[in-house]
């Protein structure tokens, strides 16, 4: 297996294809052809730098073209971006985040979802039209990310609502969480139905999640996230894109309680860049460890840390102008 990019240490060598040699630095991978040596960076850029990054790749020539080079710069791009408190517009810079309104994006959703849920997990049977669908797409909102440019599909997610002309049609996490839900703390039978609801199928691309841990898994964020390193530090803007594009649509609807099951350490990981998220049940078992949480859109955005705004606006306008473009 190739070691990953966003990994690998400055000037670190490896054996390269077709008789070239692949050199890998701190943030993505290039193959020089033939044996055509590779032109050193200007001096004046500091190394591991993304600009130093950067003029390595037009000097050279010739970049690999595989999700590892795509993720890399995009997380260099943003890590920039982040150091400079503005996530939003190198957001904007790389990818196209809308809601799924109509029949064919709709569709490219349960083609994400079948790519990752069915065929790289397994969780789901294989589809001979190549659609993973359920239930509850019917009542559910759907969030699409693209890669900005190329048009490539990175993820999505959607947003369950809940049914207030049926109050016995309970949303997935009342279901298999029933007896473990804390409802001295919050009773979800006793909210007002209409202001509920359940993010769920979060899904990303295999080549946008090729980090290390993250092959079994549909989307993940982690301790590493959210350690400084330097120029190489990594932000997980894809799933925290996803979840705020979610928030973002569930704000525009006034859906006031957003449940959603995670991992048991997702809450503490989401604490880090301010999503107030709070556990209300115990562990179940959901294709490994999960946990009932839950936000109320009402704090949500006065809590989201100030680096974070800036890409919460961005998306809230692009979810916004949407709906207002479809007439909704």
């Amino acid at each position: 297996m190739a070691p990953s990019a966003a990994s690998s240490r400055p000037g670190q060598s490896a054996p390269g294809r077709g008789g070239g040699a692949s050199v890998i630095h701190s943030l993505h991978d290039h193959r020089n052809s033939g044996a055509r040596k590779a032109l050193q960076a200007p001096a004046k850029l500091r190394r591991g730098t993304y600009d130093h990054c950067i003029s390595k790749c037009a000097r050279r020539g010739r970049v690999d073209p595989g999700g590892q080079h795509r993720t890399a710069i995009e997380e260099s791009t943003l890590s920039e971006q982040r150091n400079s408190r503005d996530l939003g517009e190198g957001f904007r810079q790389h990818f196209e985040l809308l809601p799924a309104l109509d029949e064919a994006s709709r569709n490219e959703v349960y083609r994400i979802r079948h790519e990752v849920y069915c065929r790289d997990l397994g969780w789901e049977p294989l589809q001979p039209n190549g659609l993973e669908k359920d239930g509850f797409d019917e009542q559910s909102l759907h969030i699409l990310l693209r890669h900005q440019g190329t048009g490539e599909p990175v993820g999505c997610i959607r947003l369950i609502l809940a049914r207030d002309d049926a109050p016995a049609a309970l949303l997935p996490f009342e279901k298999s969480c029933a007896d473990v839900l804390d409802r001295q703390y919050i009773d979800p039978a006793a909210l007002p139905r209409g202001s509920m609801a359940e993010v769920s199928r979060l899904a990303v691309m295999r080549n946008f999640r090729q980090r290390k841990g993250e092959s079994s898994s549909a989307a993940s964020i982690s301790d590493p996230d959210f350690q400084p390193r330097g120029p190489q530090t990594r932000f997980p803007f894809i799933p925290v894109g996803l979840y705020l594009g979610v928030a973002a649509i569930a704000k525009r609807l006034g859906r006031e309680y957003v449940f959603v099951l995670t991992e048991p350490r997702l809450a503490d990981h989401f604490a880090r860049i301010g999503f107030n998220i709070e556990k209300v049940g115990g562990v179940i078992e959901h294709r490994g460890e999960r946990l009932p949480s839950m936000f109320r859109i009402s704090q949500f955005v006065p809590s989201l840390r100030p680096m974070i705004r800036p890409l919460y606006d961005v998306i809230e306008s692009s979810v916004n102008q949407a709906f207002d473009a479809a007439g909704r």
